[in-house]
């Protein structure tokens, strides 16, 4: 079975309309809310790291930075891949380098883009005998980055980065260190190196980004979507009308810690125009602070017509 997964770039599936009002109700001020455009190219190969509080980029930096992220917290060890370039793994229990490897054989798999630790491939690598098989991803023209085993060893506080070619050659190793100011420290494969691939977990909200989405019946696609802080910010759909949601009505929603919430499905693309459309999805979102914001996506277009440019609005309650 190939084991490259298929990949894809897609809005959404199905389209949510709004019917107009029958009585005219006059608009609310422009001012009213905040505005934001944030634009990670027509490729989207840019991501960024964006804080509600202050309505301001925290990081940009390109998706391609890191392979593998570390947990920092204390009691978590779990490795992640890089979603952001549809990476997948597969585990072959009790080989070693020196096994030999027929990639053509292999299924590779991602990683949730919930950030549910019972959906990551590397999983509770500390309790397996074996070597993962890494697949790298693709680049922005949909090039193969390549492959390479990997093996993974706890060292004291710290875990050992193990990598090799796929036919055992090339050994090399690096060790990870945690860092409490952050959620995840990164691995970088071509560099053999720890990084740095996120601001400190209390300055952000928001990632806008490309990620590997999963459907249930297991087709991966790389889609282009809104992440949230997994550790500091928690969303919810507001389930009131926008225009008139209050601090009360907000504090009856139950708010959720999954990544993906805000996800993709604020848009779709209609093939008749060749053009992405905006859904009416609006959302609720605690920050990293604790202030609760509603938020809404308004285009996909910066002022030139390119895509990749999330524009939105949002305000404190």
């Amino acid at each position: 079975m190939n084991g490259i997964y298929l990949i894809a770039i897609i809005s959404t599936l199905f389209f949510l309309s709004c019917e107009k009002e029958e009585i005219p109700i006059e608009p609310r001020p422009d001012s009213a809310y905040i505005t934001s455009v944030q634009d990670i190219g027509s490729d989207y190969d840019q991501q960024i790291f964006f804080d509600l509080n202050t309505n301001s980029e925290v990081l940009v930096q390109s998706r391609y930075l890191y392979d593998l992220k570390w947990n920092c917290a204390d009691t978590n060890d779990h490795l992640l891949l890089n979603t952001s370039v549809a990476m997948g793994a597969v585990f072959l229990p009790n080989e070693s380098f020196n096994a030999t490897v027929s990639l053509s054989q292999l299924v590779f798999f991602p990683d949730s883009p919930s950030g549910n630790q019972d959906s990551l491939i590397l999983g509770e690598w500390w309790n397996q005998e074996g070597i993962y098989i890494i697949h790298r991803g693709y680049s922005s023209s949909g090039a193969n980055r390549g492959y390479y085993k990997l093996k993974v060893k706890k060292v004291g506080n710290n875990c050992r980065i193990i990598t090799a070619d796929i036919d055992g050659t090339n050994l090399d190793s690096t060790e990870l260190i945690k860092d409490a100011a952050y959620n995840f420290v990164g691995f970088d494969y071509e560099a053999q190196s720890q990084v740095i691939i996120e601001p400190v977990s209390n300055s952000w909200d928001l990632l806008f980004t490309q990620y590997t989405f999963i459907y249930p019946d297991s087709a991966t696609y790389l889609v282009t979507g809104a992440l949230q802080n997994p550790n500091r910010s928690h969303a919810a759909i507001l389930a009131t009308d926008f225009d008139e949601t209050t601090l009360q009505d907000a504090l009856t929603q139950t708010l959720f810690a999954k990544e993906d919430l805000l996800g993709f499905n604020w848009k779709w693309y209609n093939y008749d125009d060749e053009l992405y459309e905006i859904t009416p999805n609006k959302f609720l979102i605690k920050s990293q602070s604790g202030t609760y914001f509603k938020f809404r996506f308004t285009d996909f277009y910066n002022d030139h017509g390119e895509k990749g440019a999330f524009n939105f609005e949002f305000e404190p309650l």
